[in-house]
């Protein structure tokens, strides 16, 4: 009776085994299809592409031209006018 058990015990592992490895299977091939479809990356691709930058050290990409794009521009307050008013009537 013993071996009977594990017989069936080993049938259903394969079972749920088989079933995750198909699971996985049709998700790369849906995942793949929008890929392709839409352009948009899978996120596993996104996810591993981020760590192999934080392993780099450049997990903020930083590029040297934009510090010659800095505009400097005057602080205004806005608290009193008329759009503000306005808004509070309604």
């Amino acid at each position: 009776m013993k071996w009977f058990l594990k017989l069936i015990f080993i049938w259903v592992t394969s079972l749920i085994l088989l079933a995750m490895l198909a699971g996985g299977f049709v998700l790369l091939i849906f995942s793949l299809l929008r890929w392709l479809l839409t352009g948009q990356k899978p996120q596993i691709v996104s996810f591993m592409s981020a760590v192999n930058q934080w392993k780099k050290g450049n997990l903020w990409p930083s590029n040297k031209n934009e510090t010659e794009n800095i505009v400097d521009v005057e602080v205004k307050d806005v608290t009193g006018t008329e759009h503000r008013q306005r808004i509070l009537e309604k």
